[in-house]
């Protein structure tokens, strides 16, 4: 049972006509054999005993058995040893008759007056109408079994568009819509897709463009803190403070650029400056770029080429680099890996529990135990990582370290090793 859910819906539809087939004919063949052919066979050997009792009858009357073999198209040999066979035995005019039936080639044995056996055979192939019967209902079965591959095909082909429709939904390609086509119970099955499609399409749309809308106005409000922060610094506050106050306000600004480009991107307003990148060389800007003085950050990593935005991959590496001087206890060892394609950062901190780690990339989720400190963060940094790894076509991924800690991984399609 367990083979058979392996096989696709075509192969068991194909498998299932077979069986339904053979088994038929199997019915077809017995039943006709018992009801036709056994009654026939059985009729033939009756006038095949009367015809041999009447040979060995002209035999013992003085004929030669050549000249009679020749003239009634028969073949007559004497058995020295008797009957071999175990087929039916009846008594005509005096003599006991063997029929030989199948298994002895049609010979009839008959025992003469003597008590010597003669065997007399036909020329005529009696194991032919069964053996054309069965050929027949073979020939049947195989094409009655080709022809169920034929509607298993058509029957599945629907099931195959769908599934491939729903692939390419999965891809991302909200746009995709199924054919309305075929018999009404298909045509209403894809009417439904569509519609569901379609409502999926617009709920996303929708989403992007108020995040959209959203990034748009939060400029304006950033833009007249900014002014109040110069008029605080004109007025004496403290500059330490001012300066807490503009770091926030940078990040916050920084933050609400790259949710209105990667909207932009999502709805195809902008496009990915595309270009090839060394991986090794990106990890290393990436480290310059968001240092972690207070961790031993090593780098690793493969000579691989990529293809991506630049400017959005370092953004995103930043952003796991900055988790770790956030989440992780000071003077513990992190790394920054190129690896088979992917991009990884590495640490040695407390991790995240199982539960947490499918929303750890969830926009504001923080894990429970980092809920009550003071780590800094819009708890967004994940979430912008992932998003700029699916508009690249790829994935974040983020998984327990083996020995303790988080290990995220940015994988990215399209490498090639080597440069």
């Amino acid at each position: 049972m367990s083979r058979l859910s392996g096989l696709s819906l075509r192969a068991r539809l194909t498998l299932s006509v077979a069986v339904a087939v053979v088994l038929s004919s199997l019915a077809v063949g017995l039943t006709m054999t018992q009801a036709v052919l056994r009654p026939l066979e059985r009729e033939l050997g009756d006038q095949l005993a009367h015809q041999a009792v009447t040979v060995v009858e002209q035999v013992e009357a003085g004929e030669d058995p050549s000249e009679l073999a020749s003239r009634l198209d028969l073949e007559i040999t004497e058995l020295p040893d008797g009957p071999r066979a175990r087929g039916r035995r009846v008594n005509l005019r005096g003599h006991e008759v063997a029929l030989g039936g199948r298994r002895r080639g049609g010979v009839v044995a008959v025992q003469q007056t003597d008590g010597a056996w003669l065997g007399v055979r036909p020329s005529l192939d009696l194991e032919r109408p069964r053996r054309r019967f069965w050929l027949g209902l073979s020939l049947l079965a195989a094409a009655a079994t080709a022809l169920g591959a034929v509607l298993a095909r058509s029957v599945s082909r629907p099931l195959d568009v769908a599934l491939t429709a729903m692939d390419r939904m999965a891809e991302g390609d909200l746009g995709h819509r199924l054919p309305v086509q075929g018999p009404k119970e298909l045509q209403d099955a894809a009417r439904g897709f569509n519609r569901l499609a379609e409502r999926i399409d617009g709920m996303l749309r929708r989403e992007k463009e108020l995040m959209a809308a959203i990034s748009h106005e939060l400029r304006t409000p950033l833009t007249r803190m900014r002014l109040e922060l110069e008029l605080l610094r004109d007025s004496g506050a403290s500059e330490d403070r001012v300066a807490a106050m503009e770091g926030d306000l940078i990040e916050l600004d920084e933050l609400v650029g790259e949710l209105a480009e990667l909207s932009r991107l999502e709805l195809g307003a902008a496009r990915l400056s595309l270009e090839p990148l060394g991986a090794r060389s990106l990890i290393e800007e990436a480290a310059r770029r968001a240092p972690l003085p207070d961790h031993k950050l090593t780098l690793e990593g493969e000579g691989f080429m990529l293809q991506g935005d630049r400017r959005l991959l370092l953004r995103a590496l930043e952003n796991l680099l900055r988790n770790v001087g956030r989440y992780t206890p000071p003077g513990t060892a992190a790394r920054l890996i190129a690896q088979g394609g992917e991009l990884i950062v590495e640490d040695e901190g407390p991790g995240v529990p199982p539960e947490g780690l499918a929303r750890l990339a969830e926009p504001f989720f923080r894990v429970e135990s980092s809920r009550n400190k003071s780590t800094g963060g819009l708890g967004l940094g994940l979430f912008i990582a992932r998003r700029v790894a699916e508009v690249h076509g790829g994935a974040l991924i983020a998984e327990a370290r083996p020995g303790g800690g988080l290990r995220v991984r940015l994988r990215l399609p399209e490498v090639a090793k080597g440069a």
